[in-house]
């Protein structure tokens, strides 16, 4: 039986429009309380040609991913910058086993009250 080729690209595990509530920003209004952030993040791994295993140590877990967000929003530590809460979730994805790629997307949605919402895209890599 012929081996499966692999594709030789990448195949991307993510966590879309999570919304956590976080002591972020610089303003004034903005210290001392919550507020609701959305956070997107796409990590990208080597893809295999196939998906053979049911091991879920084989694969990245979103779930992790899901967990170390969670937790930030737990130590309610003031993060000043949209741009610092994006590096430190690209830090997480980047962290897992066999990712190689991170997109991470901040949103604020109540900062500007004519926009849906502002924020800022990074993408980071091993």
């Amino acid at each position: 039986m012929p081996a499966t080729p692999s594709l030789g690209g990448d195949y991307c595990v993510f966590v879309r429009n999570l919304t956590l509530h976080l002591p972020i920003g610089i303003l004034d209004q903005e210290r001392g309380q919550t507020q609701p952030v959305i956070v997107n993040v796409e990590m990208y791994v080597q893809d295999p040609g196939t998906f053979s295993s049911e091991n879920i140590a084989d694969y990245v877990s979103y779930a992790d991913v899901y967990d170390a967000l969670k937790k930030l929003e737990r130590e309610e530590k003031h993060i000043e910058l949209v741009e610092n809460l994006a590096e430190t979730v690209a830090a997480i994805a980047l962290s897992q086993k066999g990712v190689r790629r991170a997109v991470v997307t901040i949103e604020k949605p109540e900062i500007i009250a004519a926009a849906e919402s502002v924020g800022v895209t990074i993408e980071r890599s091993n």
